[in-house]
């Protein structure tokens, strides 16, 4: 009967064995990178939804294929992805406007070629009293998302109701329930919370204020790889190919840069 009994165990482990494991990711900023070393290990911004799937990751793949060089997307939200580029476990990062890489202790470097500019604007819920200016701000509890330490600087002459947000899981909730009056975050960030609130009856406005270009951003180790990177993005948007990855998702073409 023993002998039957650990016949039995050596055959369920020998089936446990032959499975195939499942891709690991990376779940804090002290684990090691993949072992596929041949590609680089991009951070792709979770907290960005859509844009970052259907959007960033197939125009990333095409730069890289062009530039002669290989990409692996590795999901984290954004800010995490910061750290983890700064501490040299990821190789890049989807994209960083030049304000970011000043608070990255010059562990990172920007290709030099935008690759978007990104609307930075007002949205507010219909009905509020407001007329869409930095003016307008006055005496109104505005949410500011995190990284965008910049206008958050801006926006303290005209409000000192400013809270910072890590990301978009409840701003929908606290524009409803009237707890912020304006957000101030990217274009991507409106067509999300529209298409939530849109879905409860809720109409929101938004209004651009600021264009900020976006930049591709490296490990200061992968320096040498910037200008082919560069050459791969113009050539991509000389030739409209990079305007056929973009669904109008706040998203505007780059000009050339010398």
């Amino acid at each position: 009967m023993l002998q039957i009994r650990s016949f039995f165990i050596l055959c369920m482990l020998l089936v446990v064995a032959s499975r195939p494991a499942f891709p690991q990711i990376p779940s804090s900023d002290t684990e090691t990178k993949a072992s596929n070393k041949a590609c680089l290990h991009v951070g792709i911004f979770s907290d960005f939804g859509k844009v970052a799937t259907s959007v960033a990751i197939p125009i990333l793949e095409r730069m890289y294929s062009l530039a002669g060089l290989c990409m692996k997307p590795v999901y984290m939200p954004s800010n995490r992805s910061m750290r983890q580029l700064m501490s040299g476990v990821l190789d890049a990062e989807m994209v960083r406007a030049p304000a970011a890489i000043v608070h990255m202790n010059k562990q990172a470097v920007l290709v030099p070629q935008a690759m978007v500019n990104v609307s930075i604007q007002f949205t507010w819920v219909d009905g509020l009293d407001f007329d869409g200016t930095l003016k307008g701000l006055k005496g109104k509890s505005v949410g500011i998302l995190s990284g965008m330490s910049t206008q958050r600087q801006q926006l303290a002459h005209y409000t000192d109701k400013i809270t910072q947000l890590q990301n978009l899981n409840s701003v929908g909730d606290l524009l409803e329930r009237g707890r912020i009056d304006v957000l101030i975050s990217g274009g991507m960030a409106y067509f999300r919370l529209r298409d939530k609130l849109a879905a409860k009856g809720i109409q929101l406005h938004a209004k651009v204020f600021l264009q900020v270009p976006a930049y591709h951003a490296l490990h200061v180790r992968h320096a040498d790889k910037t200008k082919r990177l560069a050459a791969a993005l113009k050539a991509m948007i000389t030739n409209g190919e990079f305007a056929k990855f973009n669904p109008k998702l706040g998203l505007l073409p780059a000009a050339i840069e010398p």
